[in-house]
Order: structure tokens, then C-alpha cells, then sequence
């Protein structure tokens, strides 16, 4: 008898078991599915289809069947409510399932958009109502694979999409412009025309350069490959590993100009904002990923996080961690303020992208990785 119950023990433990990985965002696919307490428990809620939810690991009960622990934010008359519970994972979609073919992704702190082959996007993040009462409206179906030539998702909580053709669409109201040739940017977004202009691309910004302290012409923006910054600089990277400089406004730490003027010999460049100690406010920061591997970071004490860095291929700065994708397919990350995802596991990573406390790599298959832990919250209306 004894003998008996022990096998039924580790039957029941074989049967019950987690992935520790998360299986990353997914959405729910049918209308008015219980989230339980526990698997098989207590209702919590019934999420609606199309319900953007954050997967945090897989479970089979001891019939068999495949359940999700997931963070939900449902959004109910636009009062956002977050959920931690478990769904059957026959109600999600999520994984592999739903992010394949993916040719290029972007992400932000409030939102993550991806490019399949075909053309289509999906997008997870936030419902995003504007102070004029506009949803998002996704990029529609017309935008096939040969005409999509970028996907940019920026902490304004927005997507942007631009074509071939140089058409720039965007998620919140109805920004637009023709003859774009690429964009960019991570607090707002910026433009460059196929007739060599730089526009600021959501709301006029006085802009003024650094370096070169003459700007630069049409034939040297013709030259320009990214585009990236804070909301006090911006970053241009052009094809030749050159970072140029522009200023939008004044640094609120005041702190020193950085030799633009070194930072050549760049091949990747990233912006934004960090948290450099604890309990205290937000700073400007950039860093960038030299030809030979090696890193450059401004505020200065960036170098003693990454400072050491080799072998780096691309760099994603994020307000709590930053994330390195190496050479080799792998990933490291790290933070000065919290824990920094675990993305030790990572292998065969072609490109990256993170937001507030999740982080995402892009797979030579064309599938998708995720760490950490998210919940955008708002329906997940926006997939198509």
C-alpha cells in the first residue's frame, strides 16, 4: 500500500510539471473564459477574447490537460485591474503559436510590435485612448511584407509603421507624412525624408546640433542608419559608425557633454532613461556597441555596469536594466536598481528588445524569447 501511494506520488509529480522560462505575451482566444486561483480553483474573473496576457510558466495537471499562470490586465470601462491566476492553455494563444515568422520587432516600455513575413504585425501593450477620444487603429492589412520596411513601438505608448514607399503611419491619432526613408527615436519620433530633412514627427521639438556643431546636410543625413536618444538628445548613426548629436532640451542632471567626437567606429546605439540609484529620479543615458565588440556608455557610471562588455553585437537600454546581445546568439543583462531578467538561456538571439521589466530576443527561426515579467495592461484589442 505504501509502495503504491509513493508511485502515485511521483506520478502525480511527473505530471505536474513547470517550465520556468516564460512562454511571454499571448492573448486570449475565446470570449468569456474563467481565470482561476489555482489550477482548476476558485474563478477569479472572465477575461473577454483578445484579453493581452503576460504567461509566466506552464503546468499539466494530473489529467493531463495544459494550464497557463498568467498576469492579465483586463480593462473594463478603462478602469485597468490587474489578475494573477491560471487559464487552460486550449484559451491562449502565446509562443510559439502566435509569434512566428517574425522578421524584425521593437520594443518599448508600454508596448511590443512585431513583423512577420507576410506583413502582418501584432502588437501587445496598453488601450491606448488619446485626450481626444481616438483608439488605436493597428496597421491594416495593406501593408504587405514588400512594402513594410520598419516597425517602431515608443515610450508614448504608440506603434509606428513605415513602408517602402516612405508612408510613416502611427497608432495614436493620425500623425502621418510621405517620402520617409527611415525613423526612429524612443521618447518621441523622428524622421528622416528620402531628400535628406530631419523632422521631428509627433510634435514640432526645437532641435539644435552638438556634433557636428554645424549639422549635418542632406548628403550626410542620406548617410544615417538609426536613430535613437532621450528626451534631451538624440542619436544619429550613420553607415560609416559615426554618431552624431543633436539637442532637444536641456539635461535635467546637467551633466557633461560627452566626447561625441569619440564615438565612431559604432555599428548599434541606444537611449533613453535609467535609474541609476535607488530612489532616485530618472536619468538621460546612451550607450553604443563598437565595431570590435566593445561598449561606450554616457553618464559615466554606466561604464561600471557594461564598462567591461566584449563581444557585444547590439545594446537596448531600458529604465531599470540594460540588455547585450553577443556575437554568438547570446544574451547578458544587468542593473544597477533591481534584479535584471534572467536571460542566461538564451542561444541562437539574432536581435533584442526590452521594455519596463520584461525583455524579448528575436530568434534565427523567426520566433520569439521572452524574460522577466509583464503585464500591459488594457485589452489586447490591437492583435491582427
Amino acid at each position: 500500500m505504501k509502495r503504491m501511494l509513493c508511485l502515485t506520488v511521483i506520478l502525480l509529480l511527473l505530471c505536474s510539471y513547470a517550465i520556468a522560462d516564460p512562454i511571454g505575451f499571448g492573448y486570449v482566444n475565446n470570449t468569456d473564459v474563467a481565470l482561476r486561483r489555482g489550477i482548476g480553483g476558485k474563478v477569479l474573473v472572465r477575461l473577454p477574447q483578445n484579453t493581452g496576457v503576460w504567461v509566466k510558466e506552464s503546468k499539466t495537471d494530473s489529467q493531463g490537460t495544459l494550464w497557463y499562470h498568467i498576469n492579465a490586465g483586463a480593462n473594463v470601462e478603462y478602469t485597468n485591474v490587474d489578475f494573477d491566476g491560471w487559464m487552460k492553455a486550449e484559451f491562449i494563444d502565446a509562443g510559439d503559436a502566435l509569434w512566428h515568422d517574425i522578421v524584425s520587432i521593437s520594443a518599448s516600455r508600454t508596448g511590443l510590435i512585431a513583423l512577420r513575413k507576410d506583413g502582418t504585425t501584432l502588437t501587445v501593450g496598453r488601450l491606448i485612448v488619446s485626450r481626444d477620444g481616438t483608439r488605436w487603429v493597428p496597421p491594416t492589412q495593406e501593408f504587405s511584407y514588400a512594402q513594410v520596411s520598419q516597425v517602431v513601438a515608443d515610450n508614448s505608448n504608440g506603434y509606428a509603421v513605415l513602408t517602402q514607399d516612405g508612408r510613416f503611419t502611427y497608432s495614436i491619432g493620425n500623425p502621418s507624412a510621405e517620402n520617409l526613408r527611415l525613423i526612429g527615436g524612443s521618447e518621441t519620433l523622428f524622421g528622416i525624408t528620402r531628400g535628406g530633412e530631419l523632422l521631428s514627427l509627433l510634435q514640432r521639438i526645437p532641435m539644435s546640433w552638438i556634433h557636428p556643431a554645424s549639422g549635418l546636410n542632406a548628403e550626410g543625413l542620406s548617410h544615417i542608419t538609426k536613430m535613437a536618444g532621450s528626451y534631451s538628445r538624440l542619436l544619429l548613426l550613420s553607415v560609416e559608425g559615426q554618431v552624431y548629436t543633436v539637442f532637444l532640451q536641456k539635461d535635467l542632471d546637467d551633466a557633461p557633454e560627452p566626447a561625441w567626437e569619440t564615438w565612431n567606429h559604432v555599428k548599434d546605439i541606444s537611449g533613453g532613461w535609467i535609474r541609476l540609484y535607488p530612489g532616485r529620479h530618472d536619468s538621460a543615458a546612451y550607450v553604443a556597441v563598437r565595431d570590435d565588440g566593445t561598449v561606450l556608455a554616457a553618464p559615466l557610471a554606466l561604464n561600471d555596469l557594461i564598462g567591461n562588455w566584449t563581444g557585444m553585437k547590439q545594446i537596448e537600454l531600458n529604465v531599470y536594466f540594460i540588455l547585450g546581445l553577443k556575437e554568438d546568439g547570446t544574451a547578458v543583462s544587468v542593473s544597477r536598481v533591481s534584479e535584471a531578467p534572467d536571460v542566461s538561456a538564451w542561444k541562437d538571439v539574432v536581435a533584442i528588445g526590452c521594455g519596463s521589466d520584461y525583455c524579448v530576443g528575436l530568434k534565427k527561426d523567426g520566433t520569439l524569447v521572452f524574460a522577466g515579467e509583464h503585464v500591459f495592461m488594457g485589452e489586447g484589442h490591437n492583435r491582427k
